[in-house]
């Protein structure tokens, strides 16, 4: 790496931007996208700076160095997404669903958080539990809100109805797209005896194309 670089006549790059190729070289890799942990791998050592897997560190040609951090899944698998050409949200779509995430962790609906979560991932934003925040893939972000206590109290009082309304809701509104998650939830609803009401709305939120019904990090 340090030959390379001196043959380039490479520019240093900053500890920001190691850690930055860094990390998104191991969530590629967390992913199995090898092709892009490769190109990552080779633009650092463009740059002089060597990957060392045994000793899980990166070091640089001027003598810095650093450790290779864990890798972030949710990030992993956003940042795929992201790849991919998946559609983006707006940020007002991203806070209506970090809301709903909340609102399902709250009354510990961890299965439905979790699907709320993918949702978000399949869009290219991933969620930071260690910085309470979110990121996007054009490089938007913002903190991840705590419910206040009043909605928090309603929240874990919810029923299961409300739980499948918030997936049906959080696929229906994105893209128009068509998810058979909707369609499962709207049958759940009509299996349900006093839940008809719920399985008449998933019927008619459900985008064009869906069949009609019929823990979280």
């Amino acid at each position: 790496a340090q030959k390379a670089a001196r043959a380039a006549g490479a520019t240093t790059l900053s500890d920001e931007e190691i850690v930055r190729l860094v990390r998104e070289r191991e969530q590629a890799r967390a992913t199995g996208d090898y092709k892009t942990a490769d190109k990552l791998r080779d633009q650092l050592e463009k740059h002089g700076v060597h990957l060392d897997a045994k000793d899980n560190k990166w070091q640089a040609a001027d003598g810095r160095s650093g450790p290779i951090g864990p890798v972030n899944i949710s990030a992993a698998h956003a940042q795929k997404a992201a790849r991919a050409g998946a559609p983006r949200l707006s940020e007002d779509e991203v806070q209506r669903i970090l809301v709903q995430r909340e609102q399902a962790r709250a009354r510990r609906d961890y299965k439905t958080a979790d699907v709320l979560r993918d949702q978000l991932e399949k869009h290219g934003v991933y969620l930071d539990s260690k910085e309470n925040k979110w990121q996007g893939p054009d490089g938007a972000s913002g903190a991840i809100g705590v419910l206040p206590e009043t909605q928090a109290e309603a929240a874990s009082k919810a029923s299961p109805a409300a739980a499948r309304r918030l997936i049906a809701q959080a696929d229906a509104h994105l893209a128009g797209e068509a998810d058979p998650r909707v369609a499962a939830a709207s049958s759940q609803a009509h299996s349900d005896e006093e839940d008809y009401a719920t399985a008449d709305e998933l019927d008619v939120e459900a985008p064009a194309g869906a069949p009609r019904g019929g823990g979280g990090g």
